[in-house]
């Protein structure tokens, strides 16, 4: 038997949202999690980071673009959080938001 899918009213609803890495050097998906994680840390906190549902969805690292997601009440304040994030390692980087959708099919528009 196969187990149920919780409904949107528990899990709660998603906004996911397309952002680019720009550096000298390709960063690995590992990499990005830890200083997009990094970021939003600093900025919001502990609380904030939580109550935010930050996630990284998905990221190429050839392109250097990836997806994440996070509640719909947090996604400004998150894209925000993302934008600050200037150092990974001895490396600058800079952090661009593509766009905001509601599925991850309509956040590829972005990506392409």
């Amino acid at each position: 038997m196969k187990p149920r899918k919780l409904p949107k009213r528990i899990t709660g609803r998603k906004r996911y949202c397309a952002f680019a890495v720009r550096s000298e050097a390709k960063p690995s998906k590992e990499e990005v999690r830890n200083l997009l994680l990094h970021s939003v840390r600093n900025f919001l906190g502990d609380l904030g980071l939580s109550e935010s549902a930050f996630s990284l969805v998905d990221f190429d690292p050839e392109t250097s673009t990836g997806i994440f997601s996070c509640s719909p009440a947090w996604i400004e304040r998150v894209r925000l959080a993302v934008s600050l994030a200037d150092r990974l390692g001895d490396m600058e980087v800079a952090v661009s938001i593509l766009g905001v959708s509601g599925t991850v099919k309509g956040v590829r528009r972005f990506l392409r």
